[in-house]
């Protein structure tokens, strides 16, 4: 209960009231400190005088009044330290705020620099499965034209063979050994220069194999950059903070990869720069079959000529080359086949002698 102080002013009695008024605050103070007040105590408070009433309350003024100011000193420098702290939340907060905003700017910069890249990357991919199908296709008309080839110097070489079976008959046996001779020698030489190419074309296969595995697995790996480009736009959507580590390592990783792919092209350009050579000619190179025609025309004449100046004598020896043009024949088709382009130049000799009229 709260001290109520008289109000009657005529029957007030002052030093009664201050010993009232100590009893109050002793006991209300032992309630404080959760002690309670004994008899004896009870029994000093009734004995003391004015004079030591009034020094009881005026040290427990002064003890309330210091206590205050202390509170209220405690209490600023608790506000000033919460200030403290508030402002350096504050500024670490406005800083981490920057560097997100920061990193946020280097990420779009950086998803930017890999978008246009990719772009740059799918054109060149677009390109170089443009060059593989030429590629492709270049060997494939080239097998064609092989074959086609072939077969026309097959058809050739069986006409030439029926020509000179029909003319064996007209000439000598060392003309004709000789002739066979420069048959077989021609023959191995045009078979060899077409298992070389043959090599030369599986080789070039094999590797345009090999570069498109490669293509593929960078084709693959791009894949996955474009993957983990899509899953950072996410990421940057959620505003996650960003791990600056990861980004210069995916920033490198994809360096990497454009300086291999610019490798990979530089070898097939390279590759394709050496085939071109070993290709067969375009159709534009190729002469033009009338020349063609009157050159082995002309060619043809001047064996004819050649021939002829033997057929006095062959007379003689018919019987004895019979034999010698089965055995002839059979090793021509015994011979492997080989690209060649005249048959004509099989025939005439290196030193053929000028003739003028026929004997």
């Amino acid at each position: 209960m709260d001290f109520m102080f008289q109000e009657d002013t005529e029957n007030f009695d002052l030093n009664k009231t201050l010993h009232e008024f100590f009893c109050y605050v002793f006991s209300t103070n032992c309630h404080i400190d959760e002690a309670s007040v004994t008899s004896e105590e009870m029994r000093t408070l009734e004995e003391l005088d004015s004079l030591e009433v009034f020094e009881n309350l005026k040290e427990i003024v002064l003890e309330l009044l210091r206590f205050k100011k202390d509170h209220t000193k405690s209490d600023n420098a608790e506000l000033i330290q919460k200030n403290e702290q508030f402002e350096t939340l504050l500024q670490k907060s406005e800083a981490e705020v920057r560097n997100h905003i920061r990193v946020e700017h280097q990420l779009k910069l950086h998803i930017e620099s890999s978008q246009n890249r990719i772009d740059e990357l799918e054109k060149l991919n677009a390109q170089l499965n443009r060059k593989r199908d030429d590629g492709n296709n270049s060997d494939k008309n080239a097998d064609k034209e092989v074959d086609i080839k072939l077969k026309e110097f097959e058809e050739r070489l069986q006409n030439e063979l029926k020509k000179v079976a029909s003319k064996q008959k007209e000439n000598k046996k060392e003309v004709n050994e000789k002739i066979v001779k420069e048959f077989e020698q021609q023959l191995q030489k045009y078979a060899e220069e077409l298992e070389k190419k043959d090599k030369i074309i599986s080789r070039l296969k094999e590797e345009c194999m090999k570069l498109k595995s490669k293509l593929e697995e960078k084709l693959d790996e791009t894949e996955k950059l474009k993957q983990e480009i899509e899953r950072l736009k996410v990421a940057d959507k959620k505003a996650e903070p960003r791990n600056p580590v990861n980004i210069e390592y995916l920033k490198k990783k994809l360096e990497e990869k454009a300086v291999d792919l610019n490798k990979m092209q530089q070898k097939i350009k390279e590759r394709a720069s050496n085939k071109s050579p070993a290709l067969p000619a375009s159709k534009e190179n190729q002469p033009h079959p009338s020349k063609d025609r009157s050159r082995n025309s002309r060619r043809s004449t001047g064996e004819a000529e050649l021939l002829k100046s033997n057929t006095i004598d062959s007379k003689k020896t018919n019987t004895e080359s019979t034999p010698q043009k089965d055995n002839t024949a059979k090793k021509l088709k015994m011979a492997p086949k080989g690209h060649i382009r005249s048959f004509s130049d099989q025939l005439r000799p290196q030193t053929a002698p000028k003739r003028v009229g026929h004997y």
